[in-house]
């Protein structure tokens, strides 16, 4: 059988220059590279290549099989001809090797260098029918020239074995888990959203990913990117949003209980209307269906707290349980322009704070209690809930998993806090801090009378000028296995111009990188990926398998179905399949997830 039948069935891919297939590693399946440390046989690319443990068992099966069939002589001259070359499926430059990328279908022998042709034809012609099948490789076997014409590549940079001593080629490979500089795919996984602003899973094992959009709905997604027909929960009624485009309003936080899959309670935090004239950002208990997980009853909403807010704008809205099972409220300033009642620096309100409260018990007339451990509890005039101040507008914060191996960073928050009008700036949540607002915006003064008059004060991990961004759009740490370049990353973006960037922390010199991430071209990001998303992002998302989400849209507007969510791809390396495919624990008995009814998109 030949190679281009053991794998995958291979697609046109034509580059126009060789710059372009240059330090381009990729699999026969159009996929990138990945780690496999329980290749044997293979074993030279067990660190950065294309075979599975189960790929590379039946290239072994094949070279037992013509063992069988050569005499002694032959296999003791030809032997390590016949492992090269029937391991080169398993190169991470293999779909170069067989042509895959320039030709209609891939070759069955691998491309061979001009002087390492002639070697293996002068020894070990008679091994090429072994290999393959072709007949038209079969038919040149009466001649050096000829057989050693028809396995040429048409890109020589990529012919075997020169290729592992490409400078080049080898510099831009690595199993470091920090990337090299380069580019990046994305995969759109759903589509014609109404501003898409959070995708979360409920820590359930189940798999399933909660999309709400901007207008109050929640939907269910699975990982083939199709979604139940019927909303997880629908609240349009309740959530206080509008057309306008822009508009900050409307449902903007999801958080499911560290317990979801037993006590069935997510939390969510949305714009609504406080009597005939004033608004409030809500912050309310729900419950899934005892019958049926996929759905939620609005009946179960129980309010835990509203807080009114003076201004339709910076209304915060992220929500999440920290490690310490406690629930953390991003809470903004309350809008206008540069904190005119003072609200995040007034102890006294909640505005402009980071709240924690404990949802599993109740006090003093409150529907939550405050933890004990909160910063502030024994202070007069202080509310007790806060837990940190100082903030503008934070959008969108991260609880960073840890490192897979070390967990090193396990449980530290990561947030975006956006600009007034100046700079926009990057935190990691501290107990107690105060982070300056409005006296400091980024690390520069904003309001002389408050600026350096507050006390310590938390200075950013990052900050940049309006000359790059004026909207940030707060990350995730990339913790997944499908892209282990990302290893560490805290990957966040800008919502007025689109662009992403990334924050690594050095661990000895506790130093932060902050670089630009550019998208891929065409000749890079094809096969069902792509190198341009909309615009405008929104929010980014986070799966139970750690792999990241941009949510965007091409007009914002809460109610125009032109929001789209992709997920990062790194097109030059992934994870080993074996150790990234998902493994969902849930009990189909005791837990009914009923998918009968979901919607292809």
């Amino acid at each position: 059988m030949e190679f281009s039948k053991l794998w995958v069935l291979i697609i046109t891919a034509i580059f126009s220059t060789r710059d372009i297939v240059k330090c381009h590693p990729q699999c026969l399946d159009f996929k990138p590279p990945f780690q496999s440390n329980s290749l044997e046989f293979c074993s030279q690319y067990r660190d950065f290549g294309c075979c599975t443990k189960q790929q590379e068992n039946a290239i072994f099966q094949r070279y037992e099989y013509v063992k069988t069939q050569l005499s002694d002589t032959l296999l003791q001259t030809c032997e390590p001809y016949l492992r090269e070359l029937l391991c080169q499926p398993c190169s991470p430059y293999a779909a170069h090797i067989y042509s895959a990328e320039q030709t209609m279908h891939a070759s069955s022998f691998p491309g061979l260098c001009s002087n390492y042709c002639s070697q293996f034809y002068a020894k070990c012609k008679d091994l090429v029918k072994y290999i393959t099948s072709d007949q038209e490789i079969l038919g040149t076997l009466n001649s050096k020239e000829s057989f050693c014409l028809v396995v040429q590549l048409m890109d020589t940079d990529y012919c075997y074995p020169d290729l592992l001593k490409n400078e080049h080629l080898n510099f831009n490979i690595s199993i470091q888990q920090i990337t090299k500089e380069g580019c990046m795919c994305v995969e759109q996984f759903a589509w014609d959203l109404r501003s898409p602003v959070v995708a979360r899973h409920a820590g359930d094992g189940s798999g399933r990913l909660f999309v709400a959009e901007q207008r109050g709905v929640i939907y269910i997604y699975y990982r083939n990117k199709t979604r139940e027909q019927k909303a997880f929960l629908d609240i349009k009624d309740r959530v206080l949003y509008s057309s306008y485009r822009s508009d900050e309003r409307g449902f903007l936080g999801l958080a499911f209980h560290p317990n979801f899959a037993v006590n069935r309670k997510f939390y969510t935090y949305y714009s609504a209307k406080l009597g005939r004239r004033k608004e409030c950002i809500r912050i309310s208990e729900f419950k899934a269906s005892r019958k049926n997980r996929n759905r939620a009853s609005r009946k179960t909403e129980r309010i835990l707290l509203q807080v009114e807010q003076p201004f339709s704008n910076h209304n915060g809205g992220e929500l999440l349980f920290g490690d310490d099972n406690y629930l953390y409220i991003f809470i903004g300033d309350g809008g206008g322009s540069g904190d005119p009642y003072g609200n995040s620096q007034n102890m006294s309100v909640l505005l402009g704070k980071v709240l924690r409260i404990n949802v599993n018990k109740r006090r003093k007339g409150k529907q939550y209690a405050i933890p004990l451990s909160n910063p502030f509890v024994n202070e007069n005039e202080t509310r007790p809930e806060i837990y940190a101040y100082g903030i503008r507008n934070i959008w969108r914060c991260d609880k960073d998993e840890g490192d897979r191996v070390t967990g090193m960073y396990k449980g530290r928050i990561i947030c975006g806090d956006v600009g007034q009008n100046a700079y926009e700036e990057i935190d990691i949540l501290v107990k107690g801090g105060n982070y300056g607002w409005n006296g400091r915006e980024g690390y520069q003064c904003f309001n002389p009378a408050v600026c350096g008059m507050v006390g310590p004060e938390e200075l950013p991990i990052f900050s940049y000028p309006h000359s790059v961004g004026k909207s940030v759009t707060g990350g995730h740490v990339y913790r997944g296995c499908e892209n282990p370049n990302f290893n560490g990353f805290y990957i966040y973006g800008d919502f007025t111009n689109g662009r992403l960037f990334y924050l690594y922390q050095f661990n000895e010199s506790q130093i932060w990188l902050n670089k630009e991430i550019h998208m891929c071209g065409d000749d890079v990001c094809f096969n069902g990926l792509q190198g341009s998303y909309s615009p405008f992002i929104l929010s980014f998302g986070e799966d139970q398998y750690g792999e990241i989400y941009i949510l965007s849209t091409n007009i914002a507007s809460a109610t125009v179905p032109s929001g789209s969510i992709y997920k990062l791809v790194d097109p030059f390396r992934r994870g080993n399949p074996e150790l990234c495919e998902p493994q969902l624990s849930y009990n189909k008995t005791d837990v009914p997830y009923n998918i009968s009814g979901i919607l292809q998109m």
